[in-house]
């Protein structure tokens, strides 16, 4: 899936003056599920995804904005956090977020997907913390019956040392009638090193059951499993 290392960048003019008078903190564990008023995201990564049949190499970047403490503007769309956790604190807090989540071709049809996920995290301390969500995507086809599906997401993440965080997560797929397979399963691992608060180095790794072709889409778009590098700023 071209989504599952990168997101696509989102590109937009930002007036000096909204710039962030802070942002969020370097202990990723402590972060919020959203940008800070006025703070800017980008990054990019490179990897390499191995289907069924072939592999490739892919790039991508990211960016994201927030336009308040609790809504923030990426290239998936719109998050809002409607539960806040203070700074520096345990605790819960939530999100939910919709936009575009992917575009696919299945030889002479496209698909484009949309949705909406519901995201929880509990902070227990600053050396770790759970995320869980849940979310439904509506693929528009063009030249087949439209399919949905509804997905549920478990993960944790644990600083192993200071400012180096470990995240483990895996994801549940129930997918729609209109699906070859009934349902689906991904695994995800990531390790993400805060060099400060603005610079971010990290590895990342996949894993899904997810067969494209059975599902009648084209190898090339989806991969079983991908590995890569990501670099990311804040300011």
């Amino acid at each position: 899936m071209k989504k599952i290392l990168f997101i696509a960048i989102t590109t937009a003019l930002i007036s000096p003056s909204l710039l962030a008078q802070q942002i969020s903190p370097q202990n990723e564990i402590l972060r919020p599920l959203t940008n800070k008023a006025g703070e800017i995201q980008i990054g990019g990564g490179i990897g390499y995804l191995d289907g069924d049949r072939d592999g490739k190499w892919t790039a991508g970047l990211h960016a994201s904005y927030g336009f308040t403490d609790n809504l923030t503007l990426g290239a998936e769309g719109l998050t809002y956090r409607f539960i806040e956790r203070a700074d520096s604190a345990t605790g819960f807090e939530a999100a939910i977020s919709g936009g575009l989540r992917g575009y696919y071709e299945q030889g002479p049809n496209e698909a484009l997907a949309y949705g909406t996920d519901i995201t929880g995290k509990y902070v227990f301390s600053p050396d770790l913390a759970v995320f869980f969500g849940a979310g439904y995507v509506f693929w528009n086809e063009k030249n087949q019956d439209n399919r949905k599906e509804i997905n549920y997401t478990l993960g944790v993440q644990k600083n192993i040392i200071k400012n180096a965080t470990i995240s483990l997560g895996y994801t549940y797929r129930d997918l729609g009638s209109n699906f070859a397979q009934n349902n689906a399963n991904a695994y995800h691992a990531r390790f993400n090193y805060s060099l400060n608060k603005n610079w971010d180095l990290g590895l990342i790794a996949s894993y899904t059951d997810f067969d494209a072709e059975q599902n009648g889409f084209d190898t090339e778009d989806f991969a079983r499993r991908g590995a890569g590098v990501y670099a990311s700023y804040r300011f």
